[in-house]
């Protein structure tokens, strides 16, 4: 990258006075910058991210001049916002900037521009942000003024009240974010990989400030507790309603909620609050804030005429208040400081917090702990299982055991190929409370000679007795303990053929619904045989282990689009964190329903995660044009689990690096090549990983492309899938 950028003389050329540059001297470093600006931008996460203008200019009465870059999304070109790249003789920034000048043509406005600052907790632990690297400043500050860093702004309540009271005083200003390095900085850095890394990080704020890109969630007081009928008539009519008791009107809080009431937009989703900690329900808004014009519909409660309101369409509603009982209210609500929830009050929330609110609401609630089990986030989770493994004196990365977790949470059913595969499970369900001892895990062998699923299910005896299999009874046992989840390891999966002896559990564990509230399925046998009906419960976990040599059979495309493949190939002999003899690991138990899917099909989360599922739905369309020529296309259901996946990673990791497993792990191990066709296909797809072709002679910087690819992990799979084809004159997923 540096054969375009010599710091030092563009640092000594940017100190100069302009009367002493000559007009080539300029062009040449506005050349530099602006490649810079382009090189780093071809390696960020988003094809979609453009250079929207690249700008110079000196202040009056400076010798100094700066270069400046703005950076939007394609589809946002006529938006004020933007990531800014700029570099002075003092430092060089990247952060998120309001485009003032163009404010007025703005297709968003400075309001929703500075909704990014409500999401900042989120980014942080979204992204991995190291607060410390970070600046805040406010567009009234200077270039040269000291900034104060993110991690101090959120260490001190003092200094957010500030910025929060600047904000609201000021209808022209607006806050910045972002990374500075100093020249000193400069000179030991790569300017490329700091910029690389300043737009990866900021698009996901920089994405906040278009309100078509994002809900916002609010808790809307409904009176619930003084007069039950303002919830009757705001189900009724389709709205939420404004309320202040005649004659205890305080004019700042009723100034305060009418300012909130006209934040609520088009979209938005609202929460009916009833006060000590009870919900009526929840809705998308579809109208802004406005005044009921007709008399004869005001609501009329003790004495006052209700009229300001905003209208929502109640998706669910309660007659009676879901009540939460545990003493970490706020903090489930992802609420950070102790806002009052009075009959007065409205309150925004993250989507953490609607989405314990929802599963509150929905039956799926947090319990009563009292029979022991934890309320983690899925956060605490993976850490506590990676944890838990760690001390055992096992090693997997974290980002294999997110992946482990997020697999079985998309579908009760997981294939794992490579070494310490049955490993990872039993201690993965161990760290969780499930062992062999208390039944909650099994592994089953299977052996070469099983040809039907009787061998795994059972039979009928020649007494006319039905003799149960060892799937059998674990999924009697699951069955009545539906609070605790149930692991089975189907170890050596394929010595036998797995379309002989687990078709018929494959396809029943496609029939799942929901019936009451519950997930269930068809009969896995005849209720003669058992006398009694028997479903695959929600809370089993099916893991198959595999090898692939010439005692094992293949996967058919049946098998492979119902489970996520994972290989675990990477191994650490000297991972010693063994724990001290007081300190041993300790299992968790967690309820079921912290790992369970909440999506059967695509309809059940579109509504809430549309911008998600569009998003990955134009990758996999994509895709599907690659995989045409040699029929491996994928059809509805391996999209709807790739969604569900891409869904709920969202608080664990990038989307790119989910998509990246879901490639690996859903497209890849369907592909197999013997004819020049299938291995375009598969040069393709190296491609669409890496944005490089693929080449027979491989060039000095090879790893480096894989290394710095979008999708890293698939391309080293497709690199090795392809060099092994070069060889052989065919190759497939598992001999790559």
């Amino acid at each position: 990258m540096f054969n375009v950028f010599d710091r030092d003389d563009f640092i000594y050329r940017l100190e100069r006075p302009n009367a002493q540059e000559t007009k080539k001297e300029y062009k040449n470093a506005w050349k530099q910058w602006a490649t810079l600006v382009r090189n780093s931008l071809k390696l960020s996460d988003s094809n979609r991210l453009i250079v929207a203008g690249t700008e110079n200019w000196q202040n009056s009465g400076s010798l100094s001049k700066r270069f400046w870059t703005r950076i939007k999304l394609e589809d946002r070109l006529d938006s004020s916002s933007c990531i800014a790249v700029m570099i002075n003789k003092n430092n060089l920034r990247v952060y998120l900037e309001w485009h003032n000048y163009k404010g007025k043509d703005s297709s968003n406005t400075l309001e929703d521009h500075n909704n990014w600052i409500n999401h900042l907790h989120d980014w942080i632990r979204l992204q991995n942000i190291k607060k410390s690297q970070y600046s805040i400043w406010t567009s009234e500050q200077e270039d040269n003024d000291d900034y104060i860093t993110l991690e101090n702004f959120l260490n001190n309540q003092e200094t957010q009240i500030t910025m929060t009271k600047f904000l609201k005083q000021s209808a022209t200003d607006w806050i910045r974010v972002g990374l500075l390095y100093s020249k000193e900085q400069i000179a030991e850095l790569d300017p490329a990989e700091e910029i690389l890394k300043g737009i990866s990080e900021l698009k996901w704020l920089y994405e906040k400030t278009d309100r078509r890109n994002f809900k916002r969630y609010w808790l809307y007081n409904t009176y619930y507790s003084q007069n039950t009928s303002v919830w009757k008539e705001s189900q009724k009519n389709s709205y939420a309603a404004m309320q202040y008791e005649k004659g205890k009107e305080n004019q700042a809080s009723i100034t305060r909620n009418v300012s909130l009431a006209k934040q609520i937009s088009k979209g938005d989703i609202v929460v009916a609050y009833t006060g000590e900690k009870g919900f009526l329900g929840y809705g998308e808004v579809i109208r802004n804030f406005y005044n009921e014009e007709n008399p004869s519909k005001y609501l009329s409660v003790n004495g006052g005429a209700w009229k300001q309101r905003i209208g929502v369409s109640w998706s669910f509603s309660l007659e009676q208040p879901v009540r939460y009982k545990e003493n970490d209210f706020l903090l489930s609500l992802g609420i950070q400081n102790k806002a009052a929830l009075s009959s007065n009050t409205i309150l925004e929330i993250p989507e953490k917090g609607f989405n314990f609110v929802e599963n509150l609401m929905l039956g799926n609630k947090i319990k009563d702990y009292q029979n022991g089990y934890i309320n983690l986030s899925q956060e605490e989770i993976v850490s506590h299982i990676h944890n838990y493994i760690s001390m055992k004196g096992f090693f997997y990365r974290i980002e294999e055991i997110k992946n482990l977790f997020l697999s079985l949470r998309t579908k009760p059913f997981v294939i794992i190929s490579g070494t310490g595969k049955t490993k990872i499970v039993e201690l993965f369900a161990e760290s969780l409370g499930a062992t062999d001892d208390n039944g909650r895990y099994k592994l089953i062998p299977v052996r070469p000679d099983w040809s039907d699923g009787s061998d795994l299910l059972g039979y009928v005896d020649i007494k006319g007795d039905f003799q149960p299999g060892p799937l059998t009874k674990i999924i009697q046992n699951a069955s009545n303990d539906k609070d605790n989840p149930y692991f089975v390891v189907l170890d050596e999966m394929n010595l036998a053929r797995v379309e002989y002896y687990f078709s018929d559990f494959l396809s029943v564990m496609e029939s799942r619904k929901w019936e009451e509230g519950e997930i269930v399925t068809t009969a896995i046998l005849p209720e003669e045989q058992l006398q009694d009906r028997l479903n695959i419960p929600p809370n089993l976990y099916i893991i198959g282990t595999v090898n692939m040599d010439e005692t094992t059979h293949p996967f058919s495309k049946k098998v492979l689009d119902r489970a996520n493949t994972i290989e675990f190939n990477e191994v650490k002999l000297d991972h010693f964190l063994f724990p001290d003899s007081n300190d041993e690991a300790q299992p968790k138990l967690l309820n079921n329903e912290r790992i369970q899917s909440q999506f059967l099909y695509l309809k059940d989360a579109y509504s809430k995660h549309k911008s998600i599922i569009h998003d990955v739905t134009e990758r996999l369309i994509e895709i599907n044009e690659l995989l045409s020529p040699i029929q491996a296309h994928i059809g509805y259901r391996v999209r709807d689990e790739i969604c569900f996946y891409l869904i709920y990673s969202r608080y664990l990791m990038k989307f790119d690096k989910a998509f990246d497993y879901q490639l690996h792990q859903k497209i890849l191990p369907r592909i197999t090549a013997s004819e020049t066709q299938a291995f375009e296909v598969l040069k393709g797809l190296y491609q669409f990983c890496t944005s490089h072709q693929f080449e027979e002679i491989e060039p000095d910087n090879q790893a480096e492309v894989i290394k710095n690819a979008k999708y890293p992990k698939s391309a080293k799979k497709i690199h090795e899938m392809l060099g092994r084809g070069q060889s052989d004159g065919f190759t497939s997923f598992w001999i790559g």
